[in-house]
């Protein structure tokens, strides 16, 4: 049997409980600090699940603008390779997203217009302008592009918009004919 018995300090005998008070005392406000620390942590776990549920139903409403825009919208990186389509660019240009994601943009440029779009993205080039694309199926888009230059994750990017202007292309040219009729009547 081992029998615990205080040591002697200095000629006094001190009871086991006194001499343990002051470990007791320590050990207890260690206890309070990681119950505190606990705490902190649940705390901190709630703001991080907070601020991650906040990202998701942000991305949620990026997708859902991208998605519900008449536009076709773009992601090109910085060597024109597309990075992102939304459902009215697919439409648009007839593809499904695996055929577009990793097209060179100026592959779906009409031949003549190549030179000007990719002069254009290579400057940062950002007030709208007009060009031709070459759809899926062979048939060519008249489209009006305005695209803007961007830093995301670090690397330079573009996102483009893109708006199909047939129809307008073929009223203006009906109006120009019409109207070279009225002048030489």
């Amino acid at each position: 049997v081992l029998l615990l018995t205080p040591k002697k300090h200095h000629n006094n005998n001190l009871p086991l409980e006194q001499m343990l008070s002051p470990v007791m005392a320590h050990l207890s406000k260690a206890i309070h600090l990681c119950q505190l620390n606990d705490k902190q942590t649940e705390m901190l776990k709630k703001q991080v699940e907070q601020g991650i549920q906040e990202v998701y139903e942000r991305e949620e409403q990026m997708r859902l603008l991208l998605e519900s825009t008449a536009e076709g919208i773009f992601g090109l990186d910085k060597e024109g390779v597309c990075t992102f389509a939304n459902a009215s660019a697919l439409k648009l240009l007839g593809y499904k997203t695996d055929e577009l994601l990793g097209k060179r943009v100026d592959t779906l440029v009409y031949p003549a217009d190549r030179k000007m779009v990719m002069d254009n993205i290579k400057s940062n080039y950002d007030e709208p302008y007009e060009h031709r694309v070459v759809k899926k199926d062979g048939s060519v888009v008249n489209v009006e592009v305005s695209g803007k230059t961007i830093i995301h994750d670090g690397k330079e990017c573009r996102v483009t918009a893109i708006k199909d202007i047939t129809r307008r292309k073929k009223l203006e040219r009906e109006l120009i004919i019409k109207n070279t009729v009225f002048e030489s009547s």
